[in-house]
């Protein structure tokens, strides 16, 4: 005759199985989680671990087809590749709305004249990663994939002033230095996700 588990040890055992839930948000300071995206401009696979080997920073950046905060810095992020690629520093830009279809991504991109990869997160798997939640936010990486800075592009009233952050922490990491500012407030569009939801809203 096999022996029973009293009701107690065998709540016991419950509570000891190991619990797996969801991937918690990234921090500054934490190793970013690798990811590879298609870009739409050409349908080729971009892996975050192999443009983390060649640049000595990353910037990944949420952006947005119909979101005016993240349109309103179109140019920003233009000026960054131009004012950074040749000082090694990669730009990637993730759309991860589920309300934005793939050609609408690609038509975006070409529209803007984005010269640097455009990324389509289906379901929002990578967004939920990191954490983002608005368009336009955005994270620096260092080399080894150690999340350096996260913050915003824009504030209320377009203002832009909150760039100078993102500005000195390149500059600063660049230099081998700690950024003076490691995170700053995200404010833009909601990442419309799979679970459903829109709107304007900042952090």
């Amino acid at each position: 005759m096999g022996s029973k588990l009293s009701p107690a040890l065998l709540l016991s055992a419950i509570l000891l199985l190991p619990v797996s839930g969801p991937p918690q948000p990234l921090k500054v300071g934490e190793k970013a989680p690798d990811f590879t995206l298609r870009d739409v401009r050409d349908g080729s696979p971009v892996t975050l671990t192999k443009v983390l080997a060649s640049a000595r920073l990353t910037v990944v950046l949420w952006i947005g087809v119909e979101c005016p905060f993240s349109n309103a810095c179109n140019e920003d992020y233009k000026r960054l590749q131009t004012e950074y690629a040749g000082r090694g520093v990669a730009l990637l830009a993730v759309n991860s709305n589920d309300t934005e279809t793939l050609d609408q991504v690609r038509d975006h991109a070409a529209g803007a004249g984005f010269g640097f990869p455009v990324l389509k997160d289906d379901r929002n798997v990578v967004a939920d990663r990191f954490d983002a939640q608005f368009t336009p936010e955005v994270w620096i990486l260092d080399a080894t994939g150690t999340a350096r800075f996260h913050g915003g592009l824009i504030s209320r009233g377009n203002d832009k002033s909150i760039q100078k952050d993102l500005t000195a922490a390149l500059e600063a990491l660049l230099k081998g230095s700690q950024p003076p500012t490691t995170e700053t407030r995200a404010f833009g569009c909601t990442i419309t996700r799979v679970i459903g939801g829109t709107g304007h809203a900042g952090r």
